[in-house]
């Protein structure tokens, strides 16, 4: 459950920073499966619970083909079987983290991208930061001042791919072309924010999408989840908002 989630069903919780605003997440299909309308009548897999992110992922990847769920046979996978399921055949699609992606056409043949998802969900938001109100509001110097040091980091990642892909395989234990295949990815997507990343009329969007899966038990204004002064005085002390391309944060 996210910050939107958790405060929508009563956590009292205060957002104040967005470091991933858009969805780095794909769906691999069979490559006999050309197009989302081709998706009728496979098998989709489900790595998650009904309800869950990859519920949510597959059936707005089947809406923008004019499918349902019942056009389609969900079939249901772990996390850690998704391949293994596409490979025996079980299913002809899965959905992953972009360094995921890269693995599986890598080193399994057969299969293809048939959707990146924010291209379907572009308001759909993946990271807001929040924390309890009352330890925010303890130690609000200290969040301002991760949220700065978080901003610069970001703005350097974008800024120096050799420096930022290095250490991501150092920590992750994933292979330099999964990697680099998700910095591009990421990077060119523009999912990292560079300055504060929120956007009220984006996370409205969010609450009203979540709501409308009975994921909260309250719809509610996103403002009024969100202490929007703590990304401010971060980004000033990260030296002021700087140019992004159209479609970025």
């Amino acid at each position: 459950m996210n910050c939107e989630e958790a405060y929508g069903n009563g956590v009292p919780l205060v957002g104040f920073y967005d470091t991933a605003p858009k969805l780095p997440v794909m769906m691999i299909a069979r490559d006999s499966i050309k197009t989302l309308k081709d998706l009728r009548g496979k098998k989709v897999g489900l790595s998650s619970a009904p309800g869950g992110f990859i519920d949510r992922m597959n059936r707005a990847a089947l809406a923008a083909a004019g499918l349902t769920p019942e056009d389609v046979v969900i079939v249901p996978t772990t996390t850690a079987g998704r391949i293994a399921a596409m490979i025996s055949g079980q299913t002809d699609t899965a959905v992953f983290h972009y360094e995921q992606v890269s693995k599986v056409l890598r080193t399994v043949r057969g299969f293809h991208v048939i959707l990146d998802m924010y291209q379907v969900l572009p308001n759909y938001d993946y990271h807001l930061m929040c924390g309890m109100q009352q330890w925010v509001r303890r130690h609000r110097d200290a969040v301002v001042d991760m949220v700065a040091a978080t901003i610069l980091a970001l703005r350097y990642a974008y800024a120096h791919r050799a420096e930022t892909v290095r250490p991501l395989m150092a920590i992750t234990g994933a292979e330099e072309p999964d990697v680099g295949y998700a910095y591009a990815k990421l990077t060119t997507n523009c999912v990292w924010s560079r300055n504060t990343g929120i956007d009220p009329k984006r996370l409205n969007w969010y609450v009203d999408y979540v709501y409308g899966f009975g994921d909260i038990k309250r719809k509610y204004p996103a403002e009024e989840m969100l202490d929007t002064s703590i990304a401010d005085e971060a980004l000033t002390k990260a030296g002021g908002p700087v140019d992004v391309p159209a479609g970025c944060f």
